[in-house]
């Protein structure tokens, strides 16, 4: 194999470990942020419209509890995004020559 050959091959390479870092930093930011911010947004009463059509408009004295489950729902969403994210890319089989 040729010296060039050798250095299109790394660069490929680390090319591919900053794209799965990259992924990986955007997909930890998201399962931080979204659960969160879908938890205050359902609490404080930004998402009764989703509610109304859904649901019903919680009361007061449950709104935390659906405030809750709506942010489990985020959580798993990422999650199933990140899975199928994970098993979408394609994946390298380097030949070993025998010796």
């Amino acid at each position: 194999m040729s010296i060039s050959n050798q250095m299109n091959r790394s660069d490929t390479k680390s090319e591919r470990i900053l794209q799965v870092a990259n992924n990986l930093a955007v997909y930890t930011f998201l399962i931080g942020a979204l659960p969160f911010t879908a938890l205050f947004l359902s609490q404080y009463g930004y998402l009764d419209g989703l509610y109304y059509y859904t649901l019903g408009v919680p009361s007061k004295e449950h709104r935390i509890y659906y405030s809750g489950l709506f942010a489990i729902i985020i959580v798993n969403i990422v999650i199933a995004s990140f899975i199928t994210h994970a098993f979408s890319e394609p994946v390298e089989v380097e030949k070993k020559k025998k010796q």
